[in-house]
């Protein structure tokens, strides 16, 4: 077992574990006046707009990742 373990280990590579972060799709038109129509104000949506701030949080974070 141990023998297994070492001769895997040379098998990955730094570049194997490179972080692509996922691409962010603008948001159209269509769905901005769906939000609206539905979700506002920010009070009637409040977890929807948690997970909106949250991913917006984390693409700035992977901005500064980059």
């Amino acid at each position: 077992m141990i023998t297994l373990t070492l001769l895997l280990s040379g098998c990955v590579t730094e570049s194997d574990f490179k972080f692509i972060p996922p691409a962010f799709p603008e948001p159209n038109h269509k769905m901005t006046e769906e939000l609206e129509k539905v979700c506002m104000p920010q009070e009637k949506c409040p977890l929807l707009w948690e997970w909106i701030d949250r991913l917006y949080k984390l693409k700035d974070e992977l901005k500064v990742m980059s």
